[in-house]
């Protein structure tokens, strides 16, 4: 299943950030469905009218909302995410399926960390200290998703007086003399999808949607420190 993996950020030894290519078989996920559902959905109750995404546990009536979306969650859930091999991966939960047809506006946006790895994701007791979210991003769109980061995890920027929430999403102010990256998750093909896997409590990020839009699926899970040391 696994076909390609690059370390992105960190070491080989403890990656923070890394890119995957996974084999899959397209007929067995409704991809055009789950677009199509969010895109009515972005044209009738958005009022900017240019994205709108599935986010499991945040509508009550989401079953009667959202049926090609929860379609679509239950077969990455059969088909890939079972087959995932690392221990860690076990945690991972559904967090969002998004689409954006054009370039967002509005004020959301900038550098962040993640407090949390999904609307209705849980911490368990035993995860209380030394826990952070871990994320993974597939793309399902036919154009690369960007991805701006800033290599200095929180503590570094910590470190050097940059405020950084832990418990609520705040936009990072990083000044321009800190080094900032873009990385690219290739589009889907014929018989592959590209992942971004990553500690994104750890890391700043932000994504960049052009007039192209985007269209992926996001997991994510509470993972202690001390189980993985960093090792994705």
């Amino acid at each position: 299943m696994l076909d390609e993996r690059k370390v992105i950020l960190g070491s080989k030894e403890s990656p923070l950030m890394v890119l995957e290519k996974y084999k899959i078989k397209p007929k067995l996920f409704n991809f055009k469905k789950a677009y199509q559902e969010l895109f009515s959905h972005e044209q009738e109750r958005s009022e900017a009218k240019c994205q709108w995404g599935y986010f499991p546990g945040f509508e009550k009536d989401e079953h009667n909302l959202y049926p090609n979306c929860i379609k679509l969650a239950g077969q990455f859930e059969k088909s890939f995410l079972s087959k995932m091999q690392k221990p860690l991966e076990k945690n991972l939960q559904l967090a969002f399926i998004r689409m954006a047809s054009k370039e967002i506006s509005g004020s959301f946006g900038g550098f962040h960390i993640d407090v949390d790895p999904g609307v209705n994701i849980v911490k368990d007791a035993e995860q209380k200290n030394g826990t952070e979210v871990l994320r993974l991003l597939i793309n399902l769109h036919d154009r690369p998703r960007k991805l701006k980061y800033t290599p200095l995890d929180r503590f570094r920027l910590r470190e050097m007086g940059i405020e950084v929430s832990d418990d609520q999403y705040v936009p990072i102010n990083i000044p321009d003399s800190i080094p900032q990256s873009t990385i690219e998750i290739p589009p889907i093909e014929k018989d592959a999808v590209y992942s971004l896997k990553l500690w994104s409590s750890l890391i700043p990020h932000m994504g960049l949607t052009d007039e192209k839009g985007h269209f992926l699926i996001s997991y994510g899970a509470y993972v202690n420190r001390k189980d993985v040391d960093y090792k994705l």
